[in-house]
């Protein structure tokens, strides 16, 4: 079996973060996920809900560290896109709901986690508040080595 069957989920709030514009980070304990898994795991957006006074478009969350992503930009890529659920006085609600995650191969058990948040057209979004919950899937190591050097060119 290539993936873990069991995964770990973290989940991070804005109010938590450290927000500079549209970048988000958190400090992870690494007591949070399971240790004696593989170094490699896929990240995924599970789950997001924004809730801003002035953002009436689509929220991109841009995730930097997939090792198998990248974008015309070369900064980074999109692991979802949020997009306008409602809005009532002045107030929006995003709602994310990704049938088909993009999954993205990263190091395991991170101790920091980075998402910067943008509109479709890149530029940079300060949010009021937000949750995200990622899902991290573990490979075995030995497959995954395996596949890799079997599907080389």
């Amino acid at each position: 079996m290539l993936v873990d069957p069991i995964s770990d989920y973290i989940t991070l709030y804005s109010s938590d973060a450290v927000q500079t514009g549209g970048r988000l980070v958190w400090n992870i304990n690494p007591e949070y996920q399971f240790k004696n898994r593989g170094q490699y795991c896929l990240v995924s957006l599970a789950k997001a809900s924004v809730l801003d006074t002035d953002q009436d478009t689509n929220v991109v969350v841009v995730y930097k560290d997939g090792q198998n992503a990248g974008s015309s930009s070369n900064n980074a890529a999109a692991l979802g896109i949020i997009q306008v659920s409602s809005s009532h006085n002045n107030v929006v609600h995003h709602a994310y709901h990704g049938a088909e995650p993009v999954k993205y191969l990263t190091r395991a058990r991170p101790t920091t986690i980075e998402l910067n948040l943008t509109q479709i057209d890149k530029t940079e979004i300060t949010i009021g508040q937000a949750i995200f919950v990622l899902k991290f899937e573990y490979l075995n190591t030995e497959e995954a080595q395996a596949t890799t050097l079997s599907t080389m060119y």
